[in-house]
């Protein structure tokens, strides 16, 4: 509202470029291309994500990170369904060999990425937003993607993210290129992972990133910081010591959905199966059930049957 009120009633004359503050030059076509940004956004043939990045590109703010989208081209979007093309890579993305589409999202991994790692992902995409297609709708229109590393390596390796090195994965934050993930930390036959979901986690950091700011999804931001409060002082969740209750507000979130999701005992230590969530914290059931799919899905078939990979005490180890 404070962006279309700005372009809508201040109207400058026409310049080359001039120095905006300290030596942050603008040029006239950044401007140009701002407001037109922000129009677009209000008609709706445009998104808030790229009026932000344009209002960002316009008075540098945080482009110093390599991730910004106003570094890189973005990848078409190609309806590939369950099958892995030639990476179509805009320049300086050439690192990314492999090409997958499915629920409103671009997979994309190079050489050192198994093939089943990105079928793997798609399939989970697929899944969680099988519930809502006007989600897929508004992850395809914000240009949402996963970049996918291999499971010996870090963040680094991806152009986007060199001056990362997390192991594990980063969410695409509004104004990010992609979303980046461990293709390792995924369950598969040939990969068998017992522990969380990399790609799943990360996926519903995103979803609130870039859906629920584009369709200012109030019901969810007036619940859920009470229920991660709630969850901490019952004990059913550890927060993370050291770090704001903000960040462990947004891990609960992510947490949970990844154990809603794959619903595999002991997968997490708690919310691990939907069972446990109805019956532990059916407040934030019925917050996750609005959002993600309640039909059956089988993470990972055949896991159960790898007996080597659970303790005596498990339920997969029982008779």
């Amino acid at each position: 509202e404070m962006a279309i009120q700005d372009v809508s009633s201040e109207f400058p004359e026409q310049f080359e470029s001039v120095i905006a503050y300290g030596d942050h030059k603008v040029e006239w076509d950044e401007y140009l291309d701002y407001a037109q940004a922000v129009c677009d956004a209000y008609t709706g043939t445009g998104t808030r994500r790229s009026s932000q990045i344009a209002l960002e590109k316009l008075i540098n703010h945080d482009r110093h990170n390599n991730s910004h989208a106003s570094r890189w081209e973005a990848f078409e979007y190609i309806d590939t369904g369950p099958r892995i093309i030639e990476s179509p890579s805009p320049p300086g993305l050439e690192h990314y060999t492999k090409y997958i589409t499915g629920g409103g999202v671009i997979i994309v991994g190079g050489a050192a990425v198994p093939d089943q790692a990105l079928l793997a992902a798609r399939e989970a995409v697929v899944y969680m937003t099988s519930a809502r297609p006007d989600f897929q709708e508004i992850l395809q229109r914000n240009e949402v993607r996963i970049s996918l590393f291999g499971a010996e390596g870090d963040t680094s390796v991806l152009p986007e993210f060199s001056d990362y090195n997390d192991t594990g994965g980063l969410a695409m934050m509004m104004t990010d290129a992609s979303m980046a993930a461990n293709a390792g930390i995924q369950c598969y036959p040939g990969n068998w992972d017992v522990g969380g979901n990399t790609v799943i986690h990360e996926m519903a950091h995103t979803i609130n990133h870039v859906v629920f700011e584009e369709i200012n999804e109030i019901y969810f931001y007036e619940r859920i910081y009470d229920l991660a409060v709630q969850a901490i002082d019952n004990g059913i969740f550890l927060p993370f010591d050291g770090r704001p209750l903000s960040f462990s507000v947004a891990e609960f979130w992510a947490t949970s959905i990844e154990g809603y999701i794959m619903n595999r005992p002991g997968f997490k230590n708690s919310y691990d199966t939907r069972d446990w969530i109805a019956k532990n914290d059916p407040q934030l059931y019925e917050l996750m059930t609005r959002y993600f799919p309640t039909d059956e899905w089988i993470y990972c078939p055949g896991v159960e049957e790898q007996k080597n990979l659970f303790g005596p005490d498990h339920p997969y180890s029982q008779p």
